[in-house]
This record gives C-alpha cells, sequence and structure tokens, in this order.
C-alpha cells in the first residue's frame, strides 16, 4: 500500500519514531511519578511528547499542537486555528505500568471541525490503526522489534478496515478497560449485553481502533474519560470506517473548546447501535446532560 495523504505519511514515521523510545522504556525497570492519584506518567510519556511535539513543530510550523505533556500555554493558538494536531504520547499510561501491553501512541489532526488523519501505533502488540480522507481508514502489523517505519516492509500488506454490522444491543461486543468490572459493564449498558460478549483492553485508542476494525461493537462511558488528545487520532480513524464518535449524549466533540478533557464521556459504535446506545446511557448521566 502506498500512502497518499502526505501528512498521514510524515504522522507514520513520527509514531515509528516515538514507539522505538516508548518500547526502550518498557523494556527495562523505570520510575513511575504521578500528576495526580489516578495521573501516572513515566519517561516513555516525556521522551515521546518531546519527539513527536519537536517532529511536529519541524515539518508542520503553522499547525499548533496540543499534547498530553506539553503545558497549556505552549499549545498555540488552537482555537482560531483551522488544523490542530493533538497527541497523546502513550496512551495507556496505566496499562504500560501495569505491563500488560494495551497501550498506543496516538497522533491526530483535525480539520475544520473534525479529526480527518489518524494514528494509533500500539507497539507492544506490533499493530498500527490509521486513517485519512485519501486512504480511507485501514491496518497493519509491524514487529515489536522492528519498529522504524523506512524498514517496515508489511505496510504494503495494510488491510482496509471497517465497523461492524451488528444492529442489536444483546448481540453486541462491549469494550471494556480491565480496571472495571462486571457491574460496572451493566451499570453502562442496562444489563442489555452478555458477559461473555465483552473484552477487556485498556486505552481509549485501542478500544476505538476494536470498534474500527470490527473486532467489537461499542466503547461508550457516560462519565469523564480523558482528554481530547484520548480523541482525535481514535475519532479520525473510526469515522473513516464507517463508524460514529461522540460525547455521551451524542453531540460531536468541540476540539476548540476552553476545557480540553471530555466532561460529557465518550460512545464509539459502528454507527448503527449510536442512537440506542445513547438512550441506554441517558439515565447514567449528570442531570445536567440528559
Amino acid at each position: 500500500m502506498i500512502i497518499k495523504n502526505q501528512v498521514l505519511s510524515s504522522l507514520l514515521t513520527i509514531a515509528a519514531e516515538a514507539a522505538s523510545e516508548v518500547m526502550n522504556v518498557y523494556s527495562r525497570p523505570f520510575s513511575v511519578d504521578f500528576k495526580t492519584p489516578e495521573d501516572p506518567v513515566t519517561e516513555a510519556d516525556r521522551r515521546a511528547n518531546t519527539l513527536i511535539t519537536q517532529r511536529l513543530a519541524a515539518e508542520f510550523a503553522d499547525i499548533p499542537v496540543v499534547a498530553e505533556e506539553t503545558p497549556a500555554q505552549l499549545w498555540g493558538q488552537r482555537k482560531r486555528a483551522d488544523r490542530i494536531f493533538f497527541v497523546d504520547p502513550v496512551d495507556g499510561t496505566r496499562e504500560f505500568v501495569a505491563r500488560n501491553d494495551h497501550f498506543s501512541i496516538m497522533i491526530g489532526l483535525v480539520e475544520g471541525a473534525h479529526p480527518s488523519i489518524g494514528v494509533i501505533w500500539s507497539p507492544a502488540l506490533g499493530q498500527v490503526w490509521a486513517a485519512s480522507p485519501e486512504d480511507g481508514a485501514f491496518k497493519f502489523k509491524v514487529s515489536t522489534e522492528i519498529l522504524s517505519l523506512s524498514r517496515i516492509s508489511d505496510i504494503s500488506k495494510a488491510k482496509p478496515i471497517h465497523v461492524s454490522e451488528t444492529r442489536e444491543l444483546s448481540q453486541s461486543t462491549f469494550l471494556l478497560s480491565p480496571r472495571f468490572d462486571a457491574q460496572a459493564s451493566e451499570r453502562y449498558l442496562g444489563h442489555k449485553i452478555p458477559p461473555e460478549q465483552r473484552i477487556l483492553i485498556g486505552g481509549a485508542g485501542l478500544k476505538a481502533a476494536f470498534v474500527a476494525d470490527s473486532q467489537g461493537d461499542i466503547y461508550a462511558t457516560p462519565q469523564h474519560q480523558g482528554s481530547r488528545w484520548d480523541c482525535c487520532a481514535p475519532e479520525a480513524i473510526v469515522r473513516a470506517a464507517g463508524g460514529k464518535y461522540t460525547d455521551a449524549t451524542g453531540i460531536p466533540l468541540d476540539y476548540r473548546c476552553d476545557n480540553v478533557k471530555n466532561e460529557r464521556g465518550i460512545i464509539a459504535t459502528n454507527a448503527l447501535l449510536h442512537e440506542a446506545c445513547i438512550e441506554v446511557m441517558k439515565p447514567l448521566l449528570p442531570k445536567s446532560l440528559r
């Protein structure tokens, strides 16, 4: 496969380089700091953040970059910009710390109102998902040892991806974080999805990627869930694969809002299940959002 969109081609190369940095840390003992009691950060987050932001600034100097480990005052004029990069250098840091392989490097580009280009690179799983308007949504496998994109031959074997055609909640597969238990799942979807149809996987990006390539049907949470850098690349890929990605009330995400935190929850589905998910989740939302 030859990548048609030059921005996507650059993002894949940058993500590959960041993946090497992240795996270098993952392969050895590392310390863990905490921005808040529930928000760990490691050397891998910081090294990948620096590499990605520097590379983006060098190649796309006119596009603001919003990155998780970069102070907000350095995000540039994102509210006024037509294009904005959102970067999560290590999505799933808690999974990285737990060493369960469920983490990824995510880079997305907002153009106009919506994300249009996205890369989710999962180095420990050896899997990459990506999308652009010219290339559509696709995935390819990579060696967990060879992470330089210039040396990857398997990109020629990239496969187009599309969301599932599941129409009923009772027949759908729900993607859930390993740290959540069955009771949490049942609260979210009101006993609509049997326990055997729940997949435990960490990281917002991987859950969305699984929706995009039909490995799952729904990723949904009615509560605060991460920030816009957790959503940009995933939304681009889910939308390109034919799915829907909104807040928990069905409203599109605003990437130029004052607060970049996802205060209104997230629902990513194959589109056919989106409205049903919104209705089921509605009682769980704060009264002000119902």
